[in-house]
């Protein structure tokens, strides 16, 4: 059996689906008669894998070999085998979106049948065993603490403050080198509208912007522009900081194996995107601090109700920071209402309630007194509607470009309304990777009305062609799903200050020190070069790092304890909600599920006997 998987699995690394686009798979076909296609991508089929696939195969059967010893005597696994499709499905997507930016392809010709049947069977079952050995693995896993003389100083004796100094050193050149901080195009156009330049909207949070905007107002009265981004990103880089270090105080409670809390330390103090966003002008950054903090305490609630809510000061903590949350980025509405009001389903939980709700409470009136008292009363109106319906914009006009015929009078009279009509087939044909091209024909001050007519069309059409619209889904998001493709763009924030027209309009005197020029350079030499090393690219995979996530879901799920999943669900929910937005690959649309992994992760790996009481 091993033997046989391992053909199958070295076929599909080494399958390229642009082996049906060459013209020597054409000429040995000159009838497309059905024995014909089945055998004429063979010839062309074994140039391309050889030898790579005798190596490979060779690998895998060894591999296979060793996997199969560790899970011979088990049961057949659900979760493993629903997880392990999962992955093979998103590769196929992946692989096949990259190449063709469709994938009806898939099974278009008998040849694409055969080369996606081999894929995913291929896939499987390495997957399968994979995933099942790393089950088993953690079951019989101990937690036990590091035995080291050095790690016991840093993570046992002083498992906040000697992280936190790690941290902040490891970040003091970026602060000093690149003083006042990074100025990235949206901070920017956010101080601009502060300041009366552009159209001030709730687009980019109005909070923030404020909070970005008060900075400057008080560093300008110091008299420096350079001061006024520092008072923002200064203080916004030690919560940051602070938040990190406040995850191995937990490790250290739970146990977590030393080897995991070095691999964070230094993910958290070494990767530059950490500093990077940390210190820059822009709203996603202190996001990033704030969710990481709120699963922090959804898993003390979770550990131990009794003692988290005996603390008015936890309760506080949690109030503040979840304000904030809601407040500097719009999606933290959701991820932070709907996620506390999941800690009521745990007993343990549910009898403190009275002491719990107005945590929920207060962050809810602060943010609906912002947005219908404070916002109305600055003249700062709601973010333009298009700015959330980017996915119905790429389906709709997948359908105009592909079967305008089928669009009745009165669906074709609605997006005749809303958009620039003529213009959708050139901006969809770029939006694969980028639709902010496309978004940019919607009205942006559509009336709610015009909107709801909009829908009805999208509904419609959906229903007409739901495969059209299940494609256009899939092939917008491939670099989420594929742990082999890079982030499309914005690894990093900003490594400067913005200095295009458009936006630096010489409002603002912000620069740096022209003596440490040769030190950011060598700083973002080393940045950019990360994401390619063998290893630390990993820390950069979009899709290796969902995939992560997934792998502890679908563990946790396995185990079937009342509320394990609830600290996962934050990373979870960014993960389904950034499928719909305009960039397949943004990397810091992903900030929040990155932040809060190595939590997600230390929970899956606890001891489930240290943490089954909160189900009594």
């Amino acid at each position: 059996m091993s033997i046989v998987f391992a053909f199958l699995t070295a076929c599909a690394f080494s399958l390229p689906y642009e082996l049906l686009d060459t013209a020597e798979i054409g000429r040995l076909m000159p009838e497309h008669t059905f024995l014909e296609e089945v055998t004429a991508f063979l010839p062309v089929l074994g140039k391309r894998m050889y030898p790579q696939c005798i190596l490979l195969f060779i690998l895998f059967v060894f591999l296979y070999r060793f996997l199969f010893s560790k899970i011979c005597q088990k049961q057949f696994s659900v979760a493993a085998f629903l997880t392990a499709s999962l992955f093979s499905f998103y590769l196929l997507a992946g692989e096949c979106g990259i190449a063709y930016k469709n994938l009806s392809v898939l099974f278009q010709t008998i040849p694409q049948c055969i080369i996606t049947v081999l894929k995913y069977f291929g896939w499987l079952p390495l997957f399968y065993v994979v995933i099942y050995a790393a089950f088993i693995k953690l079951d019989e896993h101990k937690n036990e603490r590091g035995a080291g003389r050095f790690t016991k100083i840093i993570f046992e004796k002083q498992p906040f403050l000697l992280p936190l100094l790690v941290i902040l050193i490891c970040w003091l050149p970026y602060v000093i080198v690149f003083y006042p901080g990074f100025v990235p195009s949206d901070g920017l156009k956010q101080l601009n509208n502060f300041f009366g330049v552009g159209n001030f909207t709730d687009n980019h949070p109005a909070f923030s912007s404020m909070l970005m905007g008060w900075a400057m107002c008080l560093g300008r009265t110091m008299g420096s522009d350079n001061l006024g981004v520092f008072l923002f990103t200064g203080p916004q880089l030690l919560i940051n900081a602070l938040v990190m270090a406040a995850c191995f105080p937990l490790f250290k409670e739970l146990k977590t194996p030393v080897w995991f809390r070095i691999l964070t330390l230094a993910d958290f103090s070494l990767i530059p995107i950490w500093p990077n966003y940390a210190y820059s002008v822009l709203k996603d950054s202190l996001y990033m601090a704030m969710i990481l903090l709120f699963v922090l305490q959804m898993i003390r609630i979770i550990r131990d109700a009794d003692q988290f809510c005996s603390k008015k000061l936890n309760l506080f903590l949690m109030s503040i920071s979840m304000s904030l949350m809601m407040l500097v980025r719009h999606e933290g509405q959701y991820v932070g209402g709907f996620v506390f009001l999941t800690l009521f389903a745990l007993s343990g939980v549910r009898k403190h309630w009275k002491k719990l709700l107005p945590v929920l409470l207060i962050p809810l009136c602060i943010i609906n007194v912002f947005n219908h008292l404070i916002r109305p009363s600055l003249n700062i109106p709601d973010a333009p509607a298009r700015e959330a319906l980017t996915m119905p914009f790429r389906q709709t006009s997948a359908v105009v470009v592909n079967f305008e015929d089928s669009l009745s009078e009165e669906e074709s009279a609605v997006l005749h309304e809303l958009f620039v009509y003529e213009n959708i087939p050139e901006m969809y044909s770029i939006s694969t990777e980028n639709a902010d091209p496309l978004k940019g024909q919607f009205d942006p001050w559509a009336p709610r009305e015009a909107i709801f007519r909009y829908m009805k069309v999208w509904l419609a059409l959906g229903l007409k062609h739901p495969l059209t619209y299940l494609n256009v889904f899939l092939c917008s998001n491939t670099r989420y799903y594929d742990p082999f493709l890079g982030p499309f763009r914005d690894i990093y924030g900003w490594f400067g200050i913005e200095q295009a027209d458009y936006v630096n309009q010489g409002v603002f005197d912000i620069h740096y020190n022209p003596e440490t020029k040769a030190l950011r350079s060598a700083l973002i030499n080393l940045a950019n070069g990360l994401p390619f090393l063998p290893l630390t690219s990993l820390f950069y995979s979009l899709g290796f790092n969902a995939w992560l996530m997934i792998f502890c879901l679908a563990y946790q799920l396995r185990k079937k304890i009342q509320g394990i999943i609830i600290p996962l669900l934050p990373g979870i929910m960014t993960f389904i909600m950034i499928q719909h937005s305009a960039v397949n690959g943004f990397f810091r649309y992903m900030l929040p599920l990155l932040i809060t992994l190595p939590l997600s992760a230390a929970w899956t790996i606890a001891r489930q006997k240290e943490r089954s009481y909160y189900e009594k």
